[in-house]
């Protein structure tokens, strides 16, 4: 697990199942004092494990889920915690996942509207999506 940028002092709470099946739902969570460092939102990615590359497009439509942007929701005192729920990834693979974290948007008088800005990214631990078993509806005793 490791972060990036000024949004990194966020951490992983709930990290993914070091090992699941394709399509099965899971959640994760990060935690970080309550700042505006951190941002307002959170966007999650999949990246494989061992790409050097930052070019995540290959991986976006393996991502799936009701819950892949989130926001801080207020925790103990002091502490700031964004859940993402019903993650699933649909191809076999080694893995890892990044939460990019944005600043709140805001107007920069440039005449574009609203804009983020990209705080850091907070990455989880790595894990492995097998394929499912073959199914045996086919058997019969």
């Amino acid at each position: 697990m490791s972060a990036f940028g000024s949004g990194s002092r966020a951490v992983f709470v709930m990290q993914p199942p070091a090992s699941l099946k394709v399509g099965q739902e899971f959640t994760i969570s990060i935690r970080a004092s309550h700042s505006r460092d951190n941002g307002t939102m959170g966007f999650v990615t999949l990246a494989r494990s061992g790409s050097r590359s930052h070019d995540s497009s290959r991986t976006s439509d393996f991502l799936g889920g009701t819950s892949l942007v989130g926001n801080w929701d207020r925790g103990p005192p002091g502490s700031d915690t964004m859940e993402f729920t019903s993650i699933k990834v649909t191809q076999p693979g080694s893995y890892y996942l990044k939460i990019h974290l944005y600043s709140e948007p805001k107007d920069k008088g440039d005449g574009n509207g609203p804009q983020v800005e990209h705080l850091g990214i907070v990455c989880s631990q790595g894990f492995n999506v097998r394929a499912k078993s073959p199914s045996s509806r086919g058997s019969r005793r």
